[in-house]
Parts: structure tokens; sequence; C-alpha cells
């Protein structure tokens, strides 16, 4: 089981990545290009995966990955919990 912890670490390893504050949870970007956050309001972490993955995993495992609106696209809520530590730190990656 992935904690939001984990999803940090992994993401500050990532070459070029900051942590912002974003509607008060962690939001992690490279440059000003977001990949990943915690959204607080909805408690649930969000990934800008690649749009054939996210597409295949919304199929899937549509109990883990569920699609979000975010502005003009569409990203991932993901329930991390449901997801081994190896297996975020893929999505991280493909993030």
């Amino acid at each position: 089981m992935a904690t939001l912890d984990e999803l940090r670490t992994m993401a500050m390893r990532l070459p070029g990545t900051n942590e912002v504050t974003h509607f008060g949870g962690p939001c992690f970007r490279v440059d000003k290009k977001q990949f990943a956050l915690y959204w607080v309001k909805e408690e649930r972490t969000v990934l800008k995966l690649p749009k054939k993955l996210q597409d295949m995993l919304f199929e899937v495992a549509a109990d883990t990955f569920e699609p979000v609106q975010v502005g003009r696209s569409y990203w991932s809520y993901v329930a991390i919990e449901d997801l081994m530590t190896d297996e975020l730190a893929h999505y991280v990656q493909e993030a």
C-alpha cells in the first residue's frame, strides 16, 4: 500500500522537480508543469499520465484510476493506497 509520503519522496527524486502548495496540498512540478498533486478538498491523489496509459487504466483498473478534468484535459485520480510502492513509482515516472 503506497502513501502520500512515498509519492513525495518519489516525485522529489526526479530531476528538476520542486514542490509547491496547490489549494492547500502538495503539488509536484518540473519548471511550471505539474505532474502530481494531492487534492485536499477531495482527499485524492492526481497524476498527469500519458493519455494512452490512462485510458487503458480507466478500463482495466477503474477502482484505482478515474478520470478528472483539469483545465481542458483529463488527468487521473489515483487511489494510491491500492498500489504497491513499485507500482506508484512507475506511474510517477510516467507522469
